[in-house]
């Protein structure tokens, strides 16, 4: 049977998250309160969300978040999973056409997920579906030089900034022009938004002018956005932004997930020497287009 995760105890939701994620191709070291703080900041909306359950037990798990933007009601996928026990039976065919029927119910425009690019099984089954292939993503990995080198990463995360409190400059910024892309639904800014209190802003400034900027998770290390005017963009300027980044944060090391392939900060980011560790591809569900084949790689 399925049905909405509305009524289900987080508890539930947890257990099976962990047991599905057991023998991901990236390790995922998630503890109930970090998966909690996720689904808030990816607009998790439990009442959208799908679950396969059998007997009372719940076997696989559909998480999507929920945004109204001005091209109208979006779904994400935030995570799909089906416990070992009960993987290759169809459940997430199963949980796919419900979420779909879904949409149809609530006049959803469009579902949007991401993919590993090994995990040629899941693509599969989504382009079945009618996805189609939109973007291609590198995840990308820095680690700092040893504290000696870089004195001020080895201070506690930095308090919040006047940037900080002046959040009207997130809502100036030319983020697309800056970033060289459209952030992805993870990375964008309503993800800081829905929880402002996880992350820091850093400012590069030449000359008193700001040229760059990055907003960074102050304790796993996670980038959600990072930009530089064009007309500064080059390795010292980054790599200065990402020593500042690395001072906000008790993490290590730094990830920054979902850059888009070909842009001209993932074409930094190589130069920089940061490591991309894995690949994705986002894929698109579109009731009005599903039969065609715009976009597709």
């Amino acid at each position: 049977m399925i049905s909405t995760l509305a009524d289900t105890p987080f508890e539930e939701i947890h257990d099976a998250f962990v047991d599905a994620f057991s023998e991901y191709e990236i390790k995922i070291d998630m503890p109930m309160e970090r998966l909690r703080e996720m689904l808030q900041i990816r607009s998790c909306h439990l009442e959208y969300s799908l679950g396969h359950f059998e007997n009372g037990r719940l076997l696989g798990f559909f998480l999507v978040g929920y945004r109204d933007t001005v091209e109208g009601k979006r779904f994400y996928d935030v995570a799909t999973g089906v416990r070992k026990e009960a993987q290759g039976k169809g459940i997430g065919q199963a949980m796919i056409t419900s979420a779909k029927s879904l949409m149809a119910e609530q006049g959803v425009a469009e579902l949007i997920l991401e993919v590993l690019e090994n995990n040629i099984g899941a693509q599969e089954l989504y382009r079945r579906n009618g996805f189609q292939t939109t973007r291609r993503f590198n995840c990308y990995e820095w680690t700092r030089g040893g504290d000696d080198a870089y004195p001020e990463a080895a201070a506690a995360p930095a308090p919040a900034t006047d940037d900080q409190k002046h959040l009207s400059f997130l809502g100036t910024l030319p983020v697309s022009e800056l970033c060289s892309f459209e952030p992805s639904w993870q990375n964008a800014l309503a993800s800081y938004y829905n929880a402002p209190e996880r992350f820091r802003i850093v400012i590069e400034r030449k000359n008193a002018v700001p040229i760059g900027y990055g907003i960074v998770h102050h304790e796993n290390g996670s980038i959600l956005q990072l930009g530089i005017k064009p007309s500064a963009r080059s390795v010292e300027p980054l790599t200065q932004l990402l020593r500042k980044l690395q001072s906000c944060t008790t993490s290590e090391t730094l990830r920054y997930p979902n850059v888009e392939a070909g842009s001209a900060v993932d074409t930094l980011l190589q130069a920089a020497g940061c490591n991309r560790y894995v690949g994705q591809l986002e894929m698109s569900y579109r009731p009005a287009c599903a039969g065609d084949t715009l976009g597709s790689y």
